[in-house]
Protein backbone atom coordinates (compact mmCIF):
# COMPACT_ATOMS: atom_id res chain seq x y z
CA UNK A 1 0.00 0.00 0.00
CA UNK A 2 1.28 3.45 -0.93
CA UNK A 3 -0.25 6.50 0.81
CA UNK A 4 -0.07 9.88 -0.92
CA UNK A 5 -0.97 13.22 0.69
CA UNK A 6 -1.58 16.08 -1.73
CA UNK A 7 -4.16 18.85 -2.25
CA UNK A 8 -7.57 17.45 -3.22
CA UNK A 9 -7.45 18.70 -6.82
CA UNK A 10 -4.14 16.88 -7.42
CA UNK A 11 -5.43 13.67 -5.82
CA UNK A 12 -8.60 13.82 -7.93
CA UNK A 13 -6.51 14.22 -11.07
CA UNK A 14 -4.31 11.27 -9.98
CA UNK A 15 -7.41 9.16 -9.34
CA UNK A 16 -8.94 9.98 -12.73
CA UNK A 17 -5.71 9.12 -14.58
CA UNK A 18 -5.23 5.87 -12.67
CA UNK A 19 -2.14 6.96 -10.72
CA UNK A 20 -4.05 6.14 -7.51
CA UNK A 21 -6.98 3.77 -7.07
CA UNK A 22 -8.81 5.16 -4.03
CA UNK A 23 -9.10 8.66 -2.64
CA UNK A 24 -10.06 9.05 1.05
CA UNK A 25 -11.16 12.55 1.92
CA UNK A 26 -14.04 14.86 2.58
CA UNK A 27 -16.61 14.09 -0.11
CA UNK A 28 -16.53 16.92 -2.62
CA UNK A 29 -16.55 15.48 -6.13
CA UNK A 30 -17.13 18.26 -8.66
CA UNK A 31 -20.21 17.81 -10.88
CA UNK A 32 -18.00 17.56 -13.97
CA UNK A 33 -16.09 14.50 -12.62
CA UNK A 34 -18.77 12.05 -13.78
CA UNK A 35 -16.15 9.30 -14.09
CA UNK A 36 -15.69 9.25 -10.29
CA UNK A 37 -17.91 7.47 -7.76
CA UNK A 38 -18.04 8.46 -4.08
CA UNK A 39 -19.03 6.32 -1.09
CA UNK A 40 -19.84 7.95 2.23
CA UNK A 41 -18.10 6.49 5.28
CA UNK A 42 -19.01 8.82 8.17
CA UNK A 43 -19.86 12.38 9.19
CA UNK A 44 -18.28 14.61 11.77
CA UNK A 45 -19.47 17.98 13.10
CA UNK A 46 -17.49 21.15 12.85
CA UNK A 47 -16.70 23.13 15.98
CA UNK A 48 -15.48 26.68 16.40
CA UNK A 49 -11.99 27.07 17.84
CA UNK A 50 -10.21 29.97 19.50
CA UNK A 51 -7.17 30.54 21.69
CA UNK A 52 -7.57 29.43 25.33
CA UNK A 53 -7.73 32.98 26.75
CA UNK A 54 -9.87 34.44 23.98
CA UNK A 55 -12.32 37.17 25.11
CA UNK A 56 -15.21 34.81 24.25
CA UNK A 57 -13.83 32.05 26.49
CA UNK A 58 -15.76 33.49 29.46
CA UNK A 59 -19.09 33.05 27.64
CA UNK A 60 -21.28 30.02 28.32
CA UNK A 61 -23.09 30.09 24.96
CA UNK A 62 -21.62 32.14 22.12
CA UNK A 63 -24.09 33.45 19.55
CA UNK A 64 -23.67 34.18 15.85
CA UNK A 65 -23.50 37.95 16.34
CA UNK A 66 -20.69 37.57 18.90
CA UNK A 67 -18.78 35.33 16.46
CA UNK A 68 -19.20 37.91 13.70
CA UNK A 69 -17.36 40.50 15.83
CA UNK A 70 -14.08 38.61 15.27
CA UNK A 71 -11.86 38.01 12.27
CA UNK A 72 -11.87 34.44 10.96
CA UNK A 73 -9.30 32.30 9.18
CA UNK A 74 -10.76 30.45 6.20
CA UNK A 75 -9.33 27.97 3.70
CA UNK A 76 -9.73 28.19 -0.09
CA UNK A 77 -13.08 29.30 -1.51
CA UNK A 78 -14.22 25.93 -2.88
CA UNK A 79 -13.25 23.81 0.15
CA UNK A 80 -15.87 22.11 2.36
CA UNK A 81 -14.63 24.06 5.38
CA UNK A 82 -15.12 27.40 3.57
CA UNK A 83 -18.59 26.35 2.43
CA UNK A 84 -19.40 25.43 6.06
CA UNK A 85 -18.20 28.90 7.14
CA UNK A 86 -20.50 30.46 4.52
CA UNK A 87 -23.48 28.35 5.70
CA UNK A 88 -22.82 29.32 9.31
CA UNK A 89 -23.24 33.01 8.49
CA UNK A 90 -25.67 32.78 5.55
CA UNK A 91 -28.65 34.10 7.51
CA UNK A 92 -26.70 36.23 9.96
CA UNK A 93 -27.49 39.90 10.42
CA UNK A 94 -23.78 40.62 10.54
CA UNK A 95 -20.95 38.98 8.57
CA UNK A 96 -17.49 38.44 10.06
CA UNK A 97 -14.30 39.44 8.32
CA UNK A 98 -11.93 36.77 7.04
CA UNK A 99 -8.68 38.51 6.21
CA UNK A 100 -6.54 35.36 6.14
CA UNK A 101 -7.07 32.39 3.85
CA UNK A 102 -4.91 29.32 4.48
CA UNK A 103 -5.17 25.55 4.75
CA UNK A 104 -1.79 25.30 6.51
CA UNK A 105 -2.35 23.76 9.95
CA UNK A 106 0.85 25.27 11.32
CA UNK A 107 -0.01 28.78 10.17
CA UNK A 108 -3.60 28.40 11.32
CA UNK A 109 -2.49 27.31 14.79
CA UNK A 110 0.01 30.18 15.01
CA UNK A 111 -2.53 32.81 13.96
CA UNK A 112 -5.24 31.57 16.32
CA UNK A 113 -2.96 31.25 19.35
CA UNK A 114 -1.50 34.74 18.87
CA UNK A 115 -4.70 36.64 18.05
CA UNK A 116 -8.44 36.73 18.63
CA UNK A 117 -9.19 35.08 15.29
CA UNK A 118 -11.60 32.14 15.05
CA UNK A 119 -11.74 29.05 12.83
CA UNK A 120 -13.80 25.95 12.09
CA UNK A 121 -12.21 22.55 12.66
CA UNK A 122 -13.74 19.11 12.87
CA UNK A 123 -14.44 17.91 16.37
CA UNK A 124 -11.61 15.33 16.31
CA UNK A 125 -9.09 17.89 15.05
CA UNK A 126 -10.14 20.34 17.74
CA UNK A 127 -10.18 17.84 20.60
CA UNK A 128 -6.52 17.00 20.04
CA UNK A 129 -5.58 20.70 19.95
CA UNK A 130 -7.65 21.29 23.09
CA UNK A 131 -5.99 18.38 24.95
CA UNK A 132 -2.62 19.89 24.10
CA UNK A 133 -3.80 23.23 25.51
CA UNK A 134 -3.23 24.98 22.18
CA UNK A 135 -6.83 25.76 21.18
CA UNK A 136 -10.21 25.83 22.89
CA UNK A 137 -13.56 24.72 21.52
CA UNK A 138 -16.00 27.61 21.71
CA UNK A 139 -19.19 26.82 23.64
CA UNK A 140 -22.20 27.41 21.38
CA UNK A 141 -25.62 25.96 20.73
CA UNK A 142 -25.55 27.03 17.09
CA UNK A 143 -26.31 24.38 14.50
CA UNK A 144 -22.93 23.88 12.90
CA UNK A 145 -22.47 22.13 9.56
CA UNK A 146 -21.13 18.57 9.41
CA UNK A 147 -18.26 17.28 7.31
CA UNK A 148 -18.84 14.09 5.30
CA UNK A 149 -15.88 11.76 4.82
CA UNK A 150 -15.69 8.96 2.31
CA UNK A 151 -13.81 7.41 -0.52
CA UNK A 152 -13.79 8.05 -4.23
CA UNK A 153 -12.89 5.62 -7.01
CA UNK A 154 -13.00 5.67 -10.77
CA UNK A 155 -16.48 4.62 -11.88
CA UNK A 156 -15.04 1.83 -14.06
CA UNK A 157 -12.39 0.68 -11.55
CA UNK A 158 -12.37 -3.02 -10.69
CA UNK A 159 -10.52 -3.66 -7.41
CA UNK A 160 -8.53 -6.81 -6.79
CA UNK A 161 -9.93 -9.24 -4.19
CA UNK A 162 -7.55 -7.84 -1.56
CA UNK A 163 -8.47 -4.23 -2.40
CA UNK A 164 -12.18 -5.10 -2.26
CA UNK A 165 -11.76 -6.77 1.14
CA UNK A 166 -10.03 -3.62 2.44
CA UNK A 167 -12.79 -1.38 1.04
CA UNK A 168 -15.49 -3.62 2.55
CA UNK A 169 -13.86 -3.27 5.98
CA UNK A 170 -13.78 0.52 5.62
CA UNK A 171 -17.40 0.66 4.54
CA UNK A 172 -18.55 -1.67 7.33
CA UNK A 173 -16.67 0.31 9.98
CA UNK A 174 -17.83 3.63 8.56
CA UNK A 175 -21.47 2.50 8.67
CA UNK A 176 -21.07 1.40 12.29
CA UNK A 177 -19.61 4.74 13.28
CA UNK A 178 -22.21 6.93 14.91
CA UNK A 179 -21.96 10.60 14.01
CA UNK A 180 -19.67 12.20 16.58
CA UNK A 181 -21.55 14.08 19.25
CA UNK A 182 -20.61 17.73 19.50
CA UNK A 183 -18.86 18.92 22.64
CA UNK A 184 -21.00 19.54 25.70
CA UNK A 185 -23.09 22.68 25.42
CA UNK A 186 -23.57 22.48 21.66
CA UNK A 187 -26.32 21.12 19.47
CA UNK A 188 -25.67 19.48 16.08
Amino acid sequence: MHIVEEPYDQLLADLRTGDIDVLFSVLRRPDWATDVTETMLFEEPYVIVMRPRHPLSACADIGRDQLADYDWIVPGLSTPRYLAFERLFASARKRPTARVSTASRGLLRLLITTSNRLNLLTRHEALLEEKLGVLRIAPTRLRLPRRTYGMATRANWRPTALQQAFLDILIRNGQRTEPTDPPQGTTP
